[in-house]
């Protein structure tokens, strides 16, 4: 598959760590919502790919305005409960025009979610949720944590991981539309780069990406392979805080 890419990166260094203090019985951290526009305007018959769009949240209210394509904001904290996120063309009066993407969901305390609006298998728009596993455990042993989304429109994917003056790559095969998956991995300087299932052509990359000890990033591949493959990248520099 020949594929001319682009390479947008959007690296938000957001710390985190001081809202994960040790929890107690009597006041449980709320949850933390992170939002990433993933739809290209291109997708959607307008001639510039910005999109810009506003972002509400029941209970928070009116959170983005003017919010572009591969961007990533956040984070929003919500105390547990259901909620509904909703996104709509930006207006002069941010989230005063009527929802073009909607999104139930549900936040647990003491968890961190990313929302993604994206296109689904068949290039309609939608939205997805992914929760981040913050929690420590013996195996972390000072490695970095990373979780890889699959939400551009395109065809399933093959992720590939390379620690810096390490012979062997890590390879995550068979990404679909929608889906997402972690792994560990040392500290260090890591390369990283997306294929279609099967093939050694690439569609996007080399990414590279310094990490840091028992933090989690979070690498979502949005827009289209139609438009052009983009990534929305950030590290929410999340401390791995549960013993």
């Amino acid at each position: 598959m020949s594929q001319k890419t682009i390479l947008f990166v959007v690296l938000i260094l957001t710390l985190v760590a001081a809202s994960f203090a040790p929890a107690s019985a009597q006041a449980l951290p709320p949850a933390l919502i992170y939002v990433v526009h993933g739809i290209s305007g291109l997708d959607m018959g307008q001639p510039l790919m910005q999109y810009p769009l506003d972002v509400s949240i029941s209970g928070l209210g009116c959170v983005l305005s003017n919010f572009m394509f591969m961007r990533s904001a956040g984070p929003f904290s919500v105390e547990p409960g259901n909620y509904t996120i909703s996104f709509s063309p930006a207006s002069a009066t941010p989230c005063s025009n009527p929802a073009v993407l909607t999104r139930s969901f549900y936040a647990d305390y003491d968890k961190v979610y990313t929302v993604i609006a994206h296109l689904d298998s068949g290039g309609a728009p939608t939205a997805s949720q992914f929760w981040f596993d913050v929690s420590h455990s013996t195996s972390d042993n000072g490695k970095s944590r990373f979780t890889i989304v699959n939400a551009a429109w395109g065809p399933t994917v093959d992720a590939y991981a390379k620690l810096k003056k390490r012979p062997a790559s890590v390879k995550l095969a068979g990404l679909t539309n929608g889906s997402g998956i972690t792994f560990q991995g040392k500290a260090g300087n890591w390369k990283l780069w997306f294929t279609p299932t099967g093939s050694a052509s690439r569609l996007y990359g080399p990414m590279n990406m310094k990490t840091a000890k028992f933090y989690h990033y979070f690498i979502a591949l949005v827009g289209s392979a139609t438009n052009g493959y983009y990534s929305a990248s950030f590290s929410v520099n999340t401390y791995h805080y549960r013993p």
